[in-house]
């Protein structure tokens, strides 16, 4: 025998910027969002935000205009990239990482050479 009870639930209806303040709902029926969430969770050695976790929801003119403000790109991999763009996109970061940090170290025998 099965016994059912009527439960409440809560369920996420909407995400609103925390800049502009407007909804990111984009289709009201599915209740689908289209939004960004910047995250920052600080540590000990924070300046004053210790154990303290932030998130930011921008809707998306927000996030592009936040995006203009960037000193650095942000890398754009789409989700419909197939696994081999990535994996290789991947390996080329990599690839530059391990080859800058090795002309660090050079310098650094170079360096501790001459001393």
């Amino acid at each position: 025998m099965f016994k059912y009870k009527k439960k409440t639930v809560e369920v996420l209806d909407e995400v609103v910027c925390d800049v502009c303040g407007c909804s990111t709902k984009i289709d009201e029926k599915a209740g689908v969002c289209e939004y960004a969430e910047l995250r920052a969770d600080w540590g000990y050695y924070s300046d004053g935000l210790d154990g303290e976790s932030h998130r930011i929801h921008f809707c998306q003119k927000c996030y592009e205009k936040m995006l203009k403000l960037l000193k650095i790109a942000v890398v754009n991999i789409r989700i419909s990239d197939s696994f081999e763009e990535l994996t290789r996109f991947l390996k080329k970061e990599k690839n530059k990482i391990v080859s800058d940090a090795q002309q660090v170290l050079q310098k650094g025998k170079r360096k501790n050479a001459k001393n």
